[in-house]
């Protein structure tokens, strides 16, 4: 019997329209994945004029009000829903608080978390949206051919761990290709090692260090393996700081963007909150009448009597110090 295994939500948007597009997919009593359209929704874009950042947002909502009307109408068992969108800005944005943003941003965000997890959110390139379809429009007389609307892109049919985004970039460098400027690889001169692992190839080839420090194994910021291995990290430290965390981790690991998602990490950990201390202010004294009443110049004005202080007329040997007082006068 077949099984139904994922529901596949994706959005898009352009200065034309956003659009919605779902798909079930399906595991054959053979193996294999089947993936089939199951509806898709578009809506013509604002006359006003906005960034394509905000279009794609309000693409993401479209598709984020898909799920609940599929679930009602085929009253499957309870399975995992994956949304996907080609903008990252967008996804930053959902995975975002929606108070830092203007409330343009904020309320569609707000809105599109409570209608789905943000875990469910995940990153697909533009050439395998088939959303991107529907939002730039196409003729009727090519929809019959367009494999990528009725049967979704090719990797759904093939098991998580060869969906994108790391793999695509895993791929090129195998292949000898360039990375893409835009990937946060680009910087870190990615390389494979004998047993297919992306290490970090530095400038300490030649150093008497172990292979892990010498070439760390990159690792991508959202991933369960690395939110277990900062937690291993954290708890081997006995909960030491962002920077301690960090130093323990780069031994092996070179996560990218480790900065954020440690620091993310150490706010969550409820032992850290427990006992991190609580800065004290003192509470200042009540200024008195005069100085918080307008007055004439030297109205109010105040003596301050201090010393005594040693006090000597020159340097030298054989000159003896005096005994002296000061006035000071606040006016």
């Amino acid at each position: 019997m077949p099984q139904v295994t994922n529901y596949m939500f994706f959005s898009d948007a352009s200065t034309s329209a956003c659009a919605a597009v779902s798909y079930l997919r399906v595991k054959t009593s053979d193996g294999e994945y089947r993936v089939s359209l199951l509806m898709a929704k578009t809506k013509v874009a604002p006359l006003k004029k906005i960034t394509v950042p905000c279009l794609e947002l309000n693409g993401a909502l479209l598709a984020s009000k898909v799920p609940s009307k599929v679930l009602d109408t085929l009253q499957l068992p309870s399975i995992t829903i994956y949304c996907w969108s080609d903008s990252k800005t967008t996804l930053s944005w959902i995975r975002s608080n929606p108070g830092k943003h203007k409330q343009y941003v904020a309320n569609r965000i707000t809105k599109i978390q409570e209608l789905t997890t943000i875990d469910c959110w995940r990153y697909v390139p533009t050439k395998s949206n088939p959303a991107d379809i529907a939002s730039r429009g196409v003729y009727p007389s090519q929809l019959h051919s367009l494999d990528l609307w009725w049967s979704g892109p090719t990797w759904l049919q093939k098991d998580e761990g060869e969906w994108p985004e790391q793999k695509f970039v895993v791929s090129d460098v195998q292949e000898g290709k360039p990375v893409s400027s835009k990937s946060k690889l680009m910087k870190l001169n990615p390389m494979i090692d004998d047993t297919g692992i992306v290490r970090l190839n530095g400038r300490l080839k030649n150093a008497l260090l172990t292979v892990s420090e010498r070439f760390p194994i990159i690792l991508p910021k959202e991933s369960k393996l690395t939110s277990l291995l900062i937690d291993q990290a954290h708890n081997a430290t006995m909960h030491g700081g962002k920077q301690t965390t960090i130093n323990f981790l780069r031994r092996r690991y070179w996560i990218i963007d480790c900065r954020s998602s440690v620091q993310k990490f150490i706010r969550r950990c409820l032992i850290c909150c427990r006992h991190k201390p609580q800065p004290t202010t003192q509470i200042l004294g009540i200024l008195p009448t005069p100085r918080c009443t307008a007055a004439a110049p030297l109205r109010h004005s105040g003596l301050d009597y201090a010393g005594p202080y040693a006090i000597r007329t020159s340097k030298g040997r054989g000159h003896r110090s005096y005994k002296g007082w000061a006035l000071k006068l606040f006016i």
